[in-house]
């Protein structure tokens, strides 16, 4: 059977195309195909969608250069709609954003864009546009760079790292304990694979925070290391055990320097793990928290 056979095309002569980058699960855009443009896209590997307003056939990037390579194609419940795993090479929407979706609605209407313009020869997706290197050392800068300078009045993250009273340790364990309920399903809120980038992404925020307020540097830290580590496989059941498990260790202790040290680093692997087991690169969530922090207009300085 072809892929075209798959779509009632007497019923639904385009089909609504939903393209999703892999790595950081962000939709990058949607568009419409018809049986020629969903051929086309399956023969080439690259994504061509039927331009409504031009009554045509368009590769995304045949003039810019910025193509969807296809990773994956899905099918909805319905057979009547696509979702497209694909990764970018360049900026997706038009205005040189990473996705056209850059701006938020606020609840009086206006909007705020909350994703940077991809600088010229970067991929524009971030898990490969930067190595897990560059993107960690990036991502922690941000926390050692809100404990160095007063931003409390715009940062709650920059006021806790600067007072010195808070406990980062506690609240690494609540995420973590979280992160289990996610595993073992106990836990919901979106569904996944949003709610692992969410708490996952949790866990490595309040990890950096305990690690820059006890001046760890990068280089002592190196999450980068730790995501990246081959681990033995778990199941999801014992993956939750042992989350838990990690998380009573950081609710009832408080380490000196050493050992914060040593059990950042073996939580950043249990997290990587985590995501691991259940079909996400680790780095997403690194890029996930990052995501939000460029978004932060008091960060700008920071990452210009």
């Amino acid at each position: 059977m072809s892929i075209t056979d798959l779509f009632d095309w007497d019923s639904w002569s385009l089909i609504p195309a939903v393209v999703q980058d892999p790595a950081s699960l962000q939709v990058l855009m949607v568009g419409f195909m018809n049986r020629e443009a969903l051929e086309k896209t399956a023969a080439t590997g690259r994504v061509t969608f039927f331009s409504r307003s031009r009554n045509t056939l368009w590769t995304k990037g045949e003039t810019s250069g910025n193509v969807l390579t296809v990773r994956e194609l899905r099918i909805n419940c319905e057979e009547n709609s696509l979702l497209v795993f694909a990764d970018p090479t360049g900026p997706t929407c038009h205005t040189g954003h990473q996705s056209c979706y850059f701006r938020r609605i606020e609840p009086d209407g206006s909007l705020t864009t909350i994703l940077p313009l991809i600088a010229e020869g970067d991929s524009g997706s971030g898990a490969s546009k930067l190595g897990p290197e560059e993107m960690t050392r990036r991502w922690y800068g941000a926390y050692t760079y809100l404990r160095d300078h007063d931003l409390a009045a715009a940062s709650g993250t920059s006021k806790r790292l600067r007072s010195g009273e808070f406990a980062f340790e506690q609240r690494v364990g609540d995420e973590l304990a979280e992160l289990a309920g996610v595993i073992d399903g106990s836990h919901v809120h979106q569904g996944l694979p949003d709610d692992l980038l969410l708490e996952g992404s949790q866990v490595a925020y309040w990890i950096a925070c305990a690690a820059s307020a006890a001046r760890v540097s990068w280089d002592d830290l190196r999450p980068d290391l730790a995501l990246t580590a081959n681990l033995p496989a778990e199941s999801a059941e014992s993956m939750a055990e042992t989350l838990r498990t990690n998380a009573e260790h950081w609710n009832a202790a408080h380490f000196d320097r050493d050992e914060l040290l040593a059990n950042c680093y073996a939580t950043f692997g249990l997290i990587a793990n985590a995501a691991l087991t259940l079909g996400v690169e680790p780095i997403a969530l690194i890029e996930h928290d990052l995501a939000d922090l460029q978004s932060r207009d008091y960060l700008a300085p920071y990452f210009a």
